[in-house]
């Protein structure tokens, strides 16, 4: 076995009694490094341990490709914590993930028959990626994304002014969509119920109520099974180290990839809380497309998104 990348004033420090490793995560050398190294260096100073016992202990917080490289550095190359952090830092730089800024916002819109809610939960997704955010970037971002409607309505009768009092009223935005759905099915429930809307022929066969349900079920069967044949298996897709909606907003900036199909089944019976924003339509998420997968895979095998590539 190679020794250690460090001199020997290192390997020769004494290890403090009872000294006990944090409990970490291992870094494999996908996801940022910088933020690995600050959970690393934070839980070691707790304990007030010198930086070369921080040094051997790094390699113990090490698998997959991080812990190939680090015994693949020469012996006696690293002098110091500082030098073995920058080595680190030089070596997964190209793991760190691209920062977006709130201005990135403003690419974000609600879907033609996206669910409020679904809207919200997307911008939020993205919205937490932003280190530094500009407050009023990202209220115009939010708002300028709504689409026409009562939401949007009721944001601009009143427009907020801090991010506090945007989430607030979005809160109450979603709630009042919440109790219109619930009333409208309590609504088609109880019409469904009456019985003058049901007509029997009196002799066995289905009145026109019953033949609808049967033609909607089988309507049903037919989407599922639609649905069904494009599934992919994630045993035949390139592992990725970013969010499949994140690749999906470099192929668009990029002009990269080819038109969608259409959604099959019949829009009024898919769930309007799932968006999928490669087919700009709702149905399912962005994560879970097939058709998005597929693309990616494609694009990849043509020399594409190399960037996106997890390295094991």
């Amino acid at each position: 076995m190679r020794a250690p990348p460090f001199t020997d004033d290192i390997n020769g420090e004494i290890v403090p009694p009872n000294f006990k490793l944090p409990n970490l995560h291992t870094y494999d050398g996908r996801g940022d490094p910088e933020d690995h190294l600050r959970a690393f260096i934070s839980a070691f100073l707790l304990y007030c341990v010198p930086d070369a016992v921080i040094c051997r202990a790094f390699p113990i917080f090490l698998h997959g490709t991080a812990r190939k490289w680090f015994w693949s550095l020469e012996p006696r190359s690293i002098s110091s914590l500082n030098e073995l952090i920058d080595q680190f830092i030089h070596r997964f730089v190209s793991s760190r993930p691209i920062t977006k800024t709130s201005a990135y916002l403003l690419n974000l819109q609600q879907g033609q028959g996206e669910s409020f809610r679904s809207y919200v939960q997307r911008f939020n997704e993205e919205n937490v990626q932003i280190p530094d955010q500009n407050e009023q970037v990202t209220i115009a971002a939010f708002t300028n994304g709504l689409v026409a409607g009562i939401f949007n309505t009721e944001i601009h009768r009143q427009y907020p002014h801090t991010l506090r009092e945007l989430w607030e009223r979005v809160d109450q935005g979603i709630r009042s969509e919440d109790v219109n759905r619930m009333k409208r099915e309590a609504q088609a429930s109880r019409a469904g119920q009456d019985p003058r809307r049901r007509k029997d022929t009196g002799r066995g066969e289905p009145g026109p109520s019953d033949t609808s349900n049967q033609l909607r079920d089988r309507r049903s069967v037919f989407d599922r099974i639609v649905k069904g044949r494009s599934s992919t298996s994630n045993a035949e897709l390139t592992p990725l180290n970013s969010r499949r909606s994140h690749v999906l907003a470099v192929m668009r900036q990029n002009h990269l990839g080819r038109t969608p199909p259409e959604i099959p089944g019949r829009r009024d019976k898919r769930n309007s809380n799932l968006y999928c924003a490669y087919h700009r339509d709702v149905g399912h998420e962005t994560g879970d497309c097939n058709d998005l997968k597929r693309e990616i895979e494609n694009l990849i095998r043509q020399g594409y998104l190399k960037q996106f590539v997890r390295k094991d």
